[in-house]
């Protein structure tokens, strides 16, 4: 046993970063939707998380209080502010359900650090949501509308309601009445077919 060097702790891994010292590997994080876990749980044959994160091998663990504050309000349309104040709302699909921001009137509608717009010759603005990963566009008539993209951030091709962007930045109307999309995140340029 002398010879033998004892592999660091998952803790001990994590605590070499405030000291500024080198780890032997990179601390190992895990995040996933929440219907991911009851699958990991299954397929590892515990129902316990914190045998799940044991069992991959996950070094970091995140601690928080739950939120103590008033309930959110919820609208006709299902939609809520945050505690933090932004209009969201929850979105299912068949692989998850996540939350999101929420569509609506200019004066009630929210960006998470909107970026690039370009305006076509219909008056349409369409703006790259860079931190909610969608372009968004805002009608003539101040209706604020999501245009293309899941709000999860990815690179995904297909139908604007599948489509994902990874922190976009720019959005251009080309030459054939398209709109470009410059994504940072991926470091890609997207192409999105307007309605005539």
């Amino acid at each position: 046993m002398d010879g033998l060097k004892r592999r660091p702790s998952p803790d001990q891994w994590v605590a070499t970063a405030p000291r500024h010292e080198e780890p032997d590997r990179v601390p190992f994080d895990f995040w996933a939707v929440p219907e991911v876990s009851p699958a990991l749980r299954h397929y590892l044959d515990t129902d316990d998380d914190g045998d799940v994160l044991r069992l991959l091998g996950v070094d970091c663990r995140w601690v928080r209080p739950d939120y103590m504050g008033p309930a959110p309000i919820v609208q006709e349309d299902g939609s809520y502010c945050d505690a933090l104040g932004t209009h969201r709302r929850l979105v299912s699909h068949e692989f998850c359900t996540y939350e999101t921001y929420a569509d609506g009137p200019a004066g009630q509608a929210q960006f998470r650090f909107p970026m690039g717009p370009s305006i076509d010759p219909n008056g349409n603005i369409y703006v790259a949501d860079d931190f909610n990963h969608v372009i968004r566009v805002v009608r003539p008539g101040g209706e604020v509308l999501t245009l293309a993209g899941t709000g999860q951030a990815g690179c995904r091709d297909g139908p604007v309601e599948v489509a994902q962007f990874d922190h976009p930045l720019w959005t251009a109307i080309g030459p054939d009445g398209s709109l470009y999309v410059a994504g940072s995140g991926n470091n890609c340029i997207r192409k999105i077919a307007l309605p005539k």
